[in-house]
């Protein structure tokens, strides 16, 4: 089996984990590792010595130019901070390289577009790191919302909140790309008509840290998302109402990560079960499916190396990943705007 040469660079928070997967693969070698901290740079050189044959080509620096330059090198994965990712991933995509970037993409959505039409333009492979879709459970709701199971989405509820690990950027571009991505994939990137945003900043003056985003869509229907580093619980809850039935994923129950529920509200009073109304309601069983299982982030990754080597689309390519940054570079905007106006 032929492998797919990689150079990775940021050995952070989520990093660490980028880096225990690639090294896993048998189709990938890990040729380079960059972090511009020393003492990061020096865990991952270990990590990877350790868990990997001795490859006296690895190359271990603080500095990106090398990475670029190194011809072997075939694939570069990004896991730095948002702010760099744009220098970066241009750097690479014109040194002929495919690049997988951490998301957000980037903080801009015009930047994100430069990316995608470098890699368009260099005939290279862009893929934004949005893990919940290669989350087992999300694309086994995603087949059923297509297959018609739910009937019309009335609405997408999704909660993501913790007392979290506080960002430089904001809840905003930290948490609410989740949602944003996955509402844009189980509907099939629906047309936004409106956006909505609240937040507060309660602990850092100027740095939100608990916002609530409402989109709606031209058919009707709407999401909202609710992202939180301000919460007493750990909540990463999915809430899809449908016209025949509803959907809960939750990530945090992993026995019972998908419930789908049996009922629901019609005009039809007769089928009713709760006497007088004015709609009828319907109350059926719930029911706990067979999901498939897999590390999202280890099937993102396989992903990202399967794109490379027979020149697939990935799932997350770069235009997935601009329409996520122009719909959190437009809250965040509106947000300021409102907070300017108070």
């Amino acid at each position: 089996m032929s492998k797919i040469n990689i150079g990775f660079c940021g050995f952070g928070y989520w990093g660490k984990n980028i880096l225990r997967n690639l090294l896993d693969m048998d189709n990938v070698e890990v040729l380079a590792v960059c972090d511009s901290n020393e003492s990061n740079l020096k865990k991952a050189t270990e990590l990877i010595t350790k868990n990997s044959q001795y490859n006296p080509k690895l190359i271990s620096t603080t500095n990106y130019d090398h990475i670029v330059a190194e011809k072997d090198i075939e694939a570069v994965v990004i896991a730095t901070p948002p702010q760099t990712h744009f220098k970066l991933a241009m750097e690479a995509l014109k040194a002929g390289k495919h690049v997988f970037i951490e998301k957000p993409m980037t903080t801009n959505y015009q930047d994100a577009i430069d990316i995608v039409n470098q890699g368009i333009l260099s005939r290279k492979q862009v893929m934004v790191g949005h893990t919940f879709l290669y989350h087992p459970v999300i694309n086994d709701l995603k087949k059923l919302i297509d297959l018609g199971e739910l009937g019309d989405i009335f609405s997408i509820n999704f909660e993501m909140v913790n007392l979290g690990k506080f960002q430089q950027l904001g809840v905003l571009w930290d948490l609410l790309p989740h949602g944003v991505s996955i509402i844009l994939y189980l509907l099939n990137n629906p047309e936004i008509v409106r956006i909505e945003v609240n937040g507060i900043s309660a602990i850092h003056a100027g740095l939100i840290d608990n916002a609530y985003l409402t989109l709606y869509f031209k058919n009707g229907s709407f999401s909202t998302i609710h992202a939180s580093w301000l919460h007493p619980c750990k909540e990463r809850k999915l809430t899809v109402v449908g016209s025949k039935q509803m959907a809960v994923f939750d990530d945090i129950s992993p026995l019972e990560s998908l419930r789908i529920y049996n009922k629901g509200v019609s005009k039809d009073k007769s089928f009713s079960s709760w006497g007088e109304s004015i709609v009828g309601y319907r109350h059926g069983s719930i029911v706990s499916p067979v999901t498939s299982t897999g590390e999202p982030l280890k099937l993102e990754l396989l992903h990202f190396v399967d794109c490379v080597s027979n020149n697939k689309k990935p799932i997350t390519d770069g235009s997935h990943g601009a329409d996520v940054v122009r719909i959190i570079g437009l809250a965040v905007k509106k947000l300021e705007n409102i907070n300017a106006n108070k």
